[in-house]
């Protein structure tokens, strides 16, 4: 007995040695001083908060003050709808399993236990970790930016849930129809949601799914970390090449200056960047991020004596705007 209790233990001193081993491995902010530079980035970020202003479903809301639909919405409209569909019904068959065998827990038969097996065991504990967390994040408005990047960590729970649903309804199909004609759906839309991901790249983390066409720059903040700010300026410079001093203007909340860092050390000193000063800009850049509600502020206005002069679309949304002085 005693051999067989220190074998259980095994697995958790193995978890205890190498999860701090990567830990520190993977986080190379620790690699100089581990233990100064942890207690550090935790009294940074126990601390970290900012009050902004943010476009969501067409309105500015504050980062502390969420409506309880933004979760759920910015997962809802940015994730491939196959998944969200697998994923409620994957939810709903479990939550439903252990909701009628609590109710049933007295009566004392073993299929009346929370679960039977391994597996039933990991869908329960799927299911309370990612019914506990979004209810935390709702009921408390805990403050997000900018989408749901902060609890992407989610995602494999989603997925998880998305994945039970699917093998619950190829068990029902095998036994109504007698084939598979299911997974030759699965894999033409995987085939869809990898062609997506080859449209959108390098700008992946742009994606919405096709069923909601009235994503727009308009209603959510598309690019927020203005990711396109080196596709401009590099096909700035392809169409300049002839100039050695092109001032940018930006119409939006945007530093483009951290973009200029990222291209080649004899290009950066072709770009000024001189912000608002409109007067003194050649073109005007726009990725439409407002800090300040860009539908009442003309803070960001394109003056009249500049002129469109490209846009960058990718799937019907809009990017950014180039504006060139007339």
């Amino acid at each position: 007995p005693k051999i067989k209790k220190f074998d259980a233990l095994i697995p958790l001193l193995i978890c205890c040695i190498l999860y701090p081993f990567f830990f520190f491995l993977l986080w190379p902010y620790l690699w100089s001083d581990p233990l100064n530079n942890f207690i550090s980035a935790f009294k940074f970020f126990s601390k970290h908060y900012l009050d902004i202003k943010m476009l969501f479903d067409g309105e500015y809301i504050r980062s502390h003050n969420l409506p309880y639909s933004y979760i759920l919405k910015w997962i809802f409209i940015t994730t491939p709808i196959l998944y969200v569909l697998l994923f409620v019904y994957g939810y709903m068959r479990v939550f439903n399993r252990f909701f009628r065998r609590l109710i049933n827990i007295e009566n004392g038969k073993i299929h009346n236990d929370f679960w039977l097996g391994i597996n039933e065991k990991k869908d329960l504990f799927i299911l309370a970790n990612l019914t506990g967390i979004l209810f935390f994040l709702i009921l408390f408005k805990t403050t997000l930016y900018t989408g749901w990047r902060h609890v992407y960590f989610l995602n494999i729970f989603i997925i998880y849930l998305s994945t039970v649903g699917f093998y619950q309804i190829g068990i029902y199909l095998r036994h109504k129809f007698k084939n598979k004609f299911h997974y030759h759906i699965s894999i033409l839309f995987i085939l869809t949601v990898i062609y997506k991901m080859t449209v959108y790249h390098p700008f992946q983390s742009f994606y919405f799914n096709n069923y909601f066409k009235n994503i727009s720059h308009e209603k959510f903040e598309i690019d927020y970390w203005g990711l396109s700010g080196k596709k401009f300026l590099k096909d700035l410079l392809n169409a300049e090449k002839n100039k050695n001093n092109i001032s940018v203007g930006v119409a939006s909340y945007l530093p483009l200056g951290r973009s200029v860092y990222l291209l080649e050390k004899e290009n950066r000193k072709k770009i000024t960047i001189v912000g608002q000063n409109f007067k003194e800009s050649d073109y005007i850049y726009t990725n439409f991020i407002s800090e300040v509600g860009k539908f009442k502020n003309y803070k960001y206005e394109i003056p009249k004596n500049f002129s469109l002069e490209s846009e960058f679309i990718i799937d019907n949304i809009k990017i950014y705007e180039v504006y060139k002085k007339n």
